[in-house]
């Protein structure tokens, strides 16, 4: 009998692959994408309550000022963010891994690739689970083309076992040509 192999591609990293072969985004992406700006809210509201702690206790009387500017602070930006990124098309291509070495401790370090025509892409954030990449192997990636950069999604080896039932569906080019307000477009974008 032989030994299975233990599979890289987490349970996590499979829904979100499976989400986005269909141009969509898993719940938990459009969740964190959503609420992204609450966090430095949440950082930035933290010191303001210890300094004016004891002068907002008496304007505790007044709670609906304060239901009022929690819904203008943190729900109207979230529920914008929320319709912006339900909109926003996504993009897939096969990348390479790069040579870099990547260590344990940097987790917060998005994975780097490089394209065909050997020009590195790099991320800005990632929305994707850590998956280790090798150097030279081949990956298909999902992401997000924004202002601020690039949005890795998910991505996975081309050669896994799994990998065609991993690659875009015809639904990804009709919702990303809609999300984009254009003729369908080839579903391997060339990258910049």
């Amino acid at each position: 009998m032989e030994k299975l192999k233990h599979d890289q591609v987490s349970t996590e990293m499979r829904r979100r692959l499976i989400a986005n072969r269909e141009g969509k985004l898993h719940p938990a992406q459009w969740r964190d994408l959503a609420t992204e700006p609450l966090v430095m809210l949440l950082l930035l509201a933290a010191p303001a309550a210890v300094v004016l702690g004891p002068r907002l206790a008496v304007v505790f009387r007044a709670w609906w000022l304060f239901l009022l500017t929690f819904v203008v602070v943190a729900v109207v930006p979230t529920l914008l963010r929320a319709r912006r990124y339900a909109r926003t098309p996504i993009f897939f291509a096969r990348l390479y891994g790069t040579g870099g070495f990547q260590r344990r401790w940097l987790f917060w370090r998005s994975p780097q690739f490089r394209s065909a025509d050997d020009v590195t892409v790099r991320f800005s954030r990632q929305l994707a689970p850590q998956l280790p990449t090798e150097p030279g192997q081949e990956y298909l990636v999902y992401y997000l083309d924004e202002p601020s950069g690039k949005a890795l999604l998910s991505f996975a080896p081309a050669d896994h076992q799994d990998a065609e039932t991993w690659l875009p569906t015809p639904r990804f080019k009709t919702r990303q040509a809609r999300r984009r307000g254009s003729a369908p477009v080839p579903v391997e974008r060339r990258l910049r």
